[in-house]
């Protein structure tokens, strides 16, 4: 509601503003003609043939350097060197007019020139990887320096220089004789002509051609782009390339639009800025950025209008009308609109690197791994990869037969995804081969990976959100025929793979619209339609409900009978126990064991994955009575980092003594509610009280004083500070209290007494207190954060994702210590996608689903697929008749597949 009311004062202070100076330039250009010093009002200075003329002359520069950075900003590049670019691109179309007495070889001359400061800009951004804003302001810098050297050395320090041939009006004989469309439309130059035909030329590239296609999805997605095959440096370059060509076209135009055709120092006078600016005004299309760049072109023949009324001093502060305009235009777009490249990291060279997770120090006792075989569709011999500092894969030894479906397990870290990634070519090993159905293959491209018959499924969908299901299957597919994207073809081989695989969804509807259970055999279509035939899904039900996990088991097993080979990846024991033919057991970059899932026990594969016997349940007491209630929400709504409404209106009770089970899918308002509660994030509405006490307007460090603790979603990323030691980080909620500190000197002497006892209460497995905590294991950073958050004994725990990450043996100790901060009477919050994790250790469960609450019921009444409807959005009362619940998820008797 608020942001609704700022944007509607913003609006109506714009509206203001330009009714405010409208109605003085009318009042000064009106007393001016009567005064006989002007041709008429404001009105008919506005509606004049040759003010459309003056205006259309000045916005084409504008238009063609907007157009040129609307594909590298859809690349995913920020390019701020469009002034250097324009700068350059005006000089050389000068001095080339001059040199070959026409001016379009002074345009071809701007174009080159061009694409050479765009591909030195490429150079340094893209292969280089410099900040590109650093690269831009360089270029920037250099253009201004180097285009006045070159100009005074060939000219000198005469007063006069030579006007260049210019572009001519052209005459349309018969459009150009009609009265008032004629002078005003049709006796414009070329360029104007040249600029206005760019824009549904551009729109046609971007959204009719394959290449366009691929634009938009390395803007959108580069890792995505990358895993279809898509050459994301090659993309980018090009699209640089083309920026070059039409923001050198630009400079040309510049000097077109000068009256004089003549070069002068610093003439781009931030128009490069000014283009770019075009660029977001019209939310990255390209009738948007025409409409940006005519009211830039307006203002520019304003001013030079107004001359003819004698208006000297307003025409100074009119200059900067355009620019505030556009800032408080700016300023309502950009809460809702941000572009490719205006998103998370633009200018980084996203590449196959971020999806390494980090590996865990060395294990001695590792297993024999069994030995390759022949026959095999693929196998892998003796395979290492290494990492700055870690052996991710050591001599990785594998083979997976035709037609099974082939379980690789394992904790995080274990080497499982490297390994994966190196058959999918996102890495190449550094030893080792690989045999794909007997052949010695190197693998160095996903686009070869697909050649071979081998697709993935990545745990994070490597799928475009702004982009349908159709264009998502087809992105990065060799057209067959022509480079124009014909949909109409492919849509029908999709629609068969659709209906075998119960998509039952427009191939026209986007992405960003579909549950993630969708999505996800959305990813497994697109590897159907390249032709897969092994099939690698890396831990894909992390994100589904109990439903959909069944969904796709069902569909896995139907594939497998028509013959496709499945790997799944995966670190839950039963699930590998229920879907797999043979069950391949990773540890810390090692093959361990593999063995037929049918021979195998659960405690087996436990023991095998963390190499020690460990408990897989919690012997958790039923909770005595419950308290008081702790925590209250009413209403609470927020709104996420993107400007989008996260929280909606969210009413819950926490008591004390209880473990209060969240669950639901990643994404739909668990990290912002964590947030909202430890006042890490503004509440819009609503109220929070905490043992009666509202604490809505409460920040951080007060809530803190009270009592609340929470453990971090990502240990590293939120709740640990790596570089300090592991003393600081066990007190960096209390830091500034005694008695770590008086009168702001630290007492480091107590400091490390309280991390040493810690340490012991929490068994947190460290040299020293002053280790730093980038040392530690990822096991014993997670008992630190726990150690901090229960070392107060706080009356309110929220536990966020409290065992990501970590192996059956320390999942299992940090469940013990939650239960018993909540038998010490704390409420607890569990807040986890893991459904085994929110049964096993809660009271009560309540499901959040797109920001609401849906249904809270105590633990022991949870049905399992009642659970999954509500995780899906789905009431009981509104679902189909329910399924018999599959065998595997309510006993032990794991099925034979």
């Amino acid at each position: 509601m608020r942001k609704r009311q700022s944007r509607r004062w913003l609006w109506m202070s714009l509206a203001i503003l330009l009714l405010a100076c409208l109605m003085v330039l009318n009042l000064v250009t009106s007393r001016r003609a009567t005064a006989g010093q002007g041709g008429g009002g404001l009105i008919a200075l506005l509606t004049s043939p040759d003010f459309v003329v003056a205006s259309l002359v000045a916005m084409t520069p504008l238009l063609l350097a907007a157009l040129g950075g609307l594909f590298n900003e859809l690349a995913g590049v920020l390019n701020l060197a469009l002034e250097a670019i324009m700068l350059c691109g005006a000089l050389a179309a000068y001095m080339g007019a001059l040199a070959g007495h026409s001016p379009w070889v002074g345009l071809l001359a701007a174009i080159v020139v061009g694409m050479l400061i765009a591909l030195v800009h490429a150079w340094f951004s893209v292969t280089l990887r410099v900040d590109q804003i650093v690269s831009a302001v360089g270029l920037n810098l250099f253009a201004l320096a180097a285009t006045a050297y070159v100009f005074r050395l060939r000219f000198g320090n005469v007063s006069q220089f030579p006007s260049a041939p210019g572009f001519g009006a052209l005459s349309f004989p018969l459009l150009s004789s009609l009265p008032y469309i004629g002078p005003a439309f049709f006796q414009l130059n070329a360029l104007v002509y040249i600029a206005l035909a760019l824009v549904p030329l551009t729109w046609f590239v971007l959204y009719r051609t394959t290449w366009g296609l691929a634009l938009r999805a390395v803007g959108e997605k580069p890792l995505a782009a990358t895993t279809v095959g898509i050459d994301v440096q090659r993309v980018r370059y090009l699209a640089l390339l083309v920026c070059g060509a039409l923001a050198g076209a630009g400079g040309a135009a510049l000097v077109s639009a000068s009256g004089v055709n003549a070069f002068q120092e610093n003439m781009s006078a931030g128009r490069g800025y000014v283009a770019f600016a075009a660029i977001v005004f019209g939310r990255w299309h390209p009738l948007g950025i025409l409409l940006g760049v005519l009211l830039f072109g307006f203002g520019d023949a304003l001013q030079i209008r107004l001359q003819a009324y004698g208006v000297n001093v307003p025409y100074q502060l009119l200059e900067t009308l355009p620019y505030v305009i556009t800032l408080l235009a700016l300023m309502l777009l950009m809460r809702n609109a941000r572009g490719p490249a205006a998103s998370g990291q633009p200018y980084s060279n996203e590449g196959a690197r971020s999806l390494l997770k980090g590996a865990s120090s060395r294990e001695e006792d590792v297993e024999q791994a069994t030995p390759a075989m022949t026959g095999a569709i693929l196998e892998l011999r003796r395979i290492v990869k290494r990492f700055p500092g870690v052996v991710a894969n050591d001599h990785v030894t594998l083979a997976i037969r035709a037609g099974e479906i082939h379980a690789l397990l394992g904790e995080n870290g274990a080497g499982k995804t490297t390994l994966m990634n190196i058959v999918y070519g996102l890495y190449r090993p550094d030893e080792g081969h690989i045999l794909v159905e007997g052949r010695r293959v190197q693998i160095r491209t996903p686009r070869e990976a697909m050649q071979l018959g081998i697709g993935m499924v990545h745990q994070h969908f490597m799928l475009i959100p702004a982009l349908s299901i159709l264009e998502n299957i087809v992105l990065g597919t060799k057209p067959e025929r022509s480079p124009l994207l014909d949909l109409r073809q492919a849509e029908r081989r999709i629609a068969q793979l659709s209906r075998s695989l119960g998509l039952e969804v427009s191939p026209y509807e986007r992405v960003q619209h579909l549950t993630l259970g969708q999505q996800q055999k959305v990813e497994i279509m697109k590897a159907l339609y390249r032709g897969a035939r092994l099939l690698i899904l890396d831990e894909p039900t992390a994100v589904l409900t109990p439903q959909e996990s069944e969904e796709l088991f069902a569909l896995l097993r139907r594939l497998r009978a028509e013959g496709v080979t499945i790997i799944f990846i995966s670190h839950k024991l039963k699930e590998v126990m229920a879907i797999s033919d043979r069950v391949t057991v990773m540890r810390l970059g090692r093959v361990v064991r593999t063995l037929e899932t049918r021979q195998a026990t659960l405690p087996e594969l436990a023991r095998l994955m963390v190499g020690r016997a460990v408990a897989l349940t919690v012997v958790k007491e039923e909770a005595a009575r419950m308290g008081e209630v702790r925590l209250r929400l009413e209403q609470v709504q927020a709104r996420g980092g993107n400007g989008r409404e996260a929280l909606r209106g969210i009413s819950l009770e926490l008591r004390a003594g209880e473990i209060h089970g969240l669950a639901g899918v990643d994404g739909n308002g668990q990290s912002e509610l964590l947030e909202v509660l430890m006042g890490l994030r503004r509440v819009e509405a609503g109220r929070i009280l905490f043992e009666g006490r509202d604490i809505t307007a409460l920040d951080t460090a007060a809530r803190l004083d009270l009592a609340l603790a929470h453990i971090p979603e990502d240990r590293q990323r939120q709740g640990l500070i790596l570089e300090l030691s592991v003393a600081e980080n066990m007190v960096l909620d209390v830091f500034d209290h005694p008695p770590y500190a008086r009168y702001g000197w630290r007492r480091f002497g107590a400091v490390v007494a309280r991390a040493q006892q810690l340490m012991v209460t929490f068994d947190v497995r460290a040299p020293s207190p002053l280790t730093p905590m980038r040392h530690l294991s990822g096991g014993n950073q997670q008992k630190a954060v726990l150690a901090r958050a229960l070392g107060r004994e706080p009356r309110l725990l929220i536990a966020m994702q409290p065992t990501r990450g970590l192996d059956v043996g320390a999942i299992a100790y940090v469940h013990r210590r939650i239960v018993e901060a909540r038998d010490r009477g704390c409420a607890v919050l569990l807040i986890s996608s893991d459904l085994d994790e929110i049964l096993a250790l809660s009271d009560r469960i309540s499901v959040i689903y797109e920001g609401r609450i849906l249904e809270t019921l105590p633990a022991e009444a949870v049905d399992l697929t009642h659970l999954g409807l509500l995780m899906a959005g789905t009431r009981p009362e509104q679902a189909q008749p329910p399924q018999p619940q599959p065998q595997w998820l309510v006993s032990g008797d794991w099925p034979v597949t």
